[in-house]
């Protein structure tokens, strides 16, 4: 599993921290990202292989992504998943809380799952389905991530933005 992003109370870091304390141990674990739980974070390294990673170029970034097998983001508010859009180029199914910009990113089933609320519990128990997921379904959503989001790609972006300049000439 991987997380990026701000290791805030917002992005739901507390609830994620707790739900890994209490799966079985040995998960491989990357977080991404700075803030201040990151002490929280930290001591899941007593239980799983956890690597820490901070001001990381975003080649680096896609580069973990693609050696990942779920993007967590059980943030409590998040008006747009900018990482959950970078992750899905890349491949990497999401594994999200069912909040703003999310809903409209993610298609249960199709490229990622949702978490049921953004507690511990929930997020324990969607993460341990991902783990007991078939390979099959797993490269079913695996696909589906990559045929998503591609409206946000820096080259749909810039030929919207050609043609609002076309008709503003």
């Amino acid at each position: 599993f991987i997380f990026v992003g701000s290791f805030t109370a917002m992005k739901g870091i507390p609830e994620l921290v707790a739900a890994l304390q209490a799966m079985d141990g040995g998960l491989k674990l990357c977080f991404v990202g700075s803030g201040p739980l990151e002490k929280e974070i930290e001591f899941l390294n007593m239980k799983h292989h956890l690597t820490l990673l901070k001001n990381l170029e975003q080649d680096k970034i896609a580069d973990l992504y693609r050696h990942s097998r779920f993007l967590v983001l059980p943030s409590k508010s998040e008006a747009f998943g900018l990482v959950v859009s970078e992750g899905m180029f890349c491949g990497i199914p999401a594994v999200v809380s069912r909040v703003g910009g999310l809903t409209m990113q993610v298609r249960e089933g199709d490229n990622g799952i949702f978490f049921d609320s953004v507690t511990s519990q929930s997020i324990e128990l969607t993460l341990n389905k991902c783990l007991k997921m078939s390979n099959e379904h797993y490269l079913d959503l695996v696909k589906g991530a990559m045929e998503s989001n591609k409206e946000y790609s820096l080259k749909n972006i810039v030929l919207q933005h050609k043609q609002i300049y076309r008709r503003l000439s």
